[in-house]
């Protein structure tokens, strides 16, 4: 295991963290690198190199503890697209290498190569694919459609974020500059939200998944790593079984 004296703090979408030490960040990463691992004999899931090679592949750039990473993932293994995988590795501060850093300036995962096209962000590149590789069923044409689908992108990067992501981080990552008390209480205001929401329907919107549901997913699914309990949430608990079971789903450690 490399040193971690240097990654005082680290950019995970878009936000900086500091960490109580060193000793807590490694201790984080081994416990969802061992159950994870890197897996490449899994569909889709290719040997990693360094930076982008000169083939036609989508690459997807990522890390494997990074929630933002797994819905991308898990989006491209809904719609069936191939892609493959390179591991950004977080704790040798290889997000900060210029390499990296020409795809993304700011430094965060995810980020697809497509052909020409480089994009950062989950939540955009999520409707990059969706419209590129999906049809409507993923990401509606109709405005007043499209606008909920979209709302569930911003609760995604806000309330969602503020809560059951940030609890993650500052439980199972030893995130020192997180107030927890607040993460919490967004986390309990968001999921009681969520459950009432789904408590007359099996998806976010429409009667069928779309991005919208991949999106919040992944860190509702992981909110007992931020000591989060679910069990009071019985038809967020519901939903997310439910996604479990689409075909083409993958997991990650923790879900």
């Amino acid at each position: 295991m490399p040193t971690l004296q240097r990654l005082q703090s680290l950019n995970l979408g878009g936000y900086l963290f500091s960490w109580k030490s060193p000793k807590h960040l490694e201790t984080g990463f081994l416990s969802i690198a061992q159950a994870a691992g890197d897996r490449p004999n899994e569909t889709r899931f290719h040997p990693i190199h360094p930076f982008p090679k000169d083939n036609a592949m989508i690459q997807l750039y990522g890390h494997e503890v990074s929630g933002n990473s797994y819905k991308v993932r898990l989006l491209l293994e809904l719609l069936n697209v191939d892609y493959e995988w390179i591991k950004v590795d977080l704790m040798k501060s290889a997000h900060k290498s210029p390499d990296f850093l020409a795809l993304n300036p700011l430094g965060q995962v995810p980020v697809i190569v497509d052909g020409e096209t480089v994009l950062a962000d989950a939540q955009a590149i999520m409707v990059y694919l969706a419209r590129q590789y999906g049809d409507e069923r993923w990401l509606p044409l109709e405005s007043l459609e499209l606008a909920k689908v979209v709302r569930w992108l911003s609760t995604t990067a806000g309330e969602i974020r503020q809560g059951p992501e940030n609890a993650r981080l500052y439980h199972f990552f030893g995130v020192a500059n997180i107030n927890i008390e607040r993460s919490h209480q967004k986390a309990t205001d968001i999921l009681t939200h969520l459950d009432q929401h789904l408590s007359d329907r099996q998806w976010l919107e429409f009667e069928r998944p779309t991005i919208a549901d991949v999106a919040v997913f992944p860190y509702v699914a992981l909110a007992r790593d931020g000591k989060i309990e679910l069990e009071k949430y019985p038809h967020v608990v519901a939903w997310i079984e439910r996604v479990k079971q689409l075909p083409g789903f993958i997991p990650m450690a923790g879900i």
